[in-house]
């Protein structure tokens, strides 16, 4: 009898554990998305610079604005800024980051030229990791200006352009970011995908996670406009870590 209920008290004991078990692999997976450097998560407050460059043609398009089409071409667009590690249950956070665009032309209208030289600026950008599934390690950065609502300004000139005049960039962009709860040398940051026909407003990332063990759906407050009309950029980008010596990913933590 006593060997019957040790093994009964036994049993118990292992179920407990693997119930355990479960449950804190369903918390940790459900927990805040955190940078890893190395395989190793990137320590609160740690800095680690980071740069992009498109490799993908870049394309913004604002539809209710008839003309207003801009390009470049892939390799032309450069992102550099910080990446910033965290507590575990915090996520990821990224500072002064600044993307470039040379090259820039308006689509079909060789007679607009865009900010003279054909380069746009953003101000200083700062960003979030979020979840964009409801379960996994589907991962996305969201950018926001570091102060005030302008991601970038630029002008179209032109005696013939239809488009001439002065515009200003302004609210949220949320990028995925790949592989999946992968450590590479060398990831993707992707915006809507192309090719041109899929570059719309309506496939751009507006919906995201928090990062409860319970998630909860979180809308976009200011998605991205030009002037007063709804816009979107399209594009990919390799995101690494200078040098390209130090693998980079993003996992649950």
């Amino acid at each position: 009898m006593r060997r019957k209920g040790f093994s009964i008290v036994g049993l118990a004991l292992v179920a407990m554990l693997a119930f355990s078990a479960i449950a804190a692999g369903s918390a940790f997976a459900n927990s805040a998305p955190r940078w890893k450097v190395n395989e190793a998560f990137l320590g609160n407050g740690v800095e680690e610079s980071i740069e992009a460059v498109s490799s993908t043609e870049t394309l913004l398009r604002v539809p209710k604005v008839v003309g207003l089409n801009l390009k470049n071409a892939s390799g032309n667009c450069t992102l550099t800024g910080k990446i910033v590690g965290s507590a575990a249950e915090n996520p990821g956070t990224g500072k002064g980051g600044v993307y470039t665009c040379s090259g820039v032309s308006v689509e079909e209208a060789p007679v607009c030229t865009v900010n003279g030289t054909g380069t746009i600026t953003t101000k200083a950008l700062k960003g979030t990791l979020v979840w964009l599934a409801s379960t996994g390690q589907k991962a996305g950065f969201k950018f926001t200006p570091e102060t005030g609502t302008e991601f970038a300004k630029f002008e179209i000139t032109g005696a013939e352009c239809s488009v001439a005049g002065t515009y200003t960039v302004s609210g949220e962009v949320i990028a995925e970011l790949l592989p999946e709860a992968t450590n590479v040398i060398e990831g993707e940051v992707k915006l809507p995908a192309l090719p041109k026909a899929s570059c719309t407003t309506a496939n751009r990332i507006t919906t995201w996670f928090n990062n409860a063990t319970t998630r909860v759906s979180q809308t976009l407050a200011s998605p991205l406009v030009v002037g007063a009309n709804p816009a979107a950029i399209c594009g990919t980008a390799k995101g690494f870590i200078p040098g390209k010596t130090k693998k980079i990913g993003v996992f649950a933590g």
